[in-house]
């Protein structure tokens, strides 16, 4: 796996069913793509299908619903997405703010909030 993603390709998180994460109308919230470290965790696709990630997923002990967006998603709302591999998962990979900012910003996270898929 190299380090350049495609624009369709498909980034994964496990969102809790934590009422911060949800909004009362069942939309996803901004605060699923809040992240206390710098970067936000996802899941790469890898132009895999849905079933074998949210399989990989579980495995490796992700809970709650799991959601996907698009690398595009990301590029449209002007962050950064860098292929992260961990020893415990090859796929990880991190959403950023930008190269200086590692957080994403309040409406860089509303606009992936927005974006998202539930798939799980």
């Amino acid at each position: 796996m190299n380090e350049n993603f495609a624009t369709e390709e498909k980034l994964y998180r496990a969102v809790y069913p934590s009422r911060m994460y949800w909004k009362e109308n069942g939309q996803l919230s901004s605060a699923a793509f809040l992240s206390k470290s710098a970067g936000c965790s996802m899941e790469r696709g890898d132009m895999r299908e849905d079933v074998e990630v949210i399989s990989h997923m579980r495995e490796l002990n992700f809970r709650g619903h799991i959601v996907s967006v698009q690398v595009k998603n990301c590029l449209d709302a002007d962050a950064v997405v860098e292929y992260s591999p961990s020893k415990a998962n090859e796929y990880h990979s991190e959403i950023y703010g930008n190269e200086e900012h590692r957080h994403l910003s309040p409406r860089q996270r509303r606009h992936l909030a927005e974006t998202a898929i539930i798939v799980d």
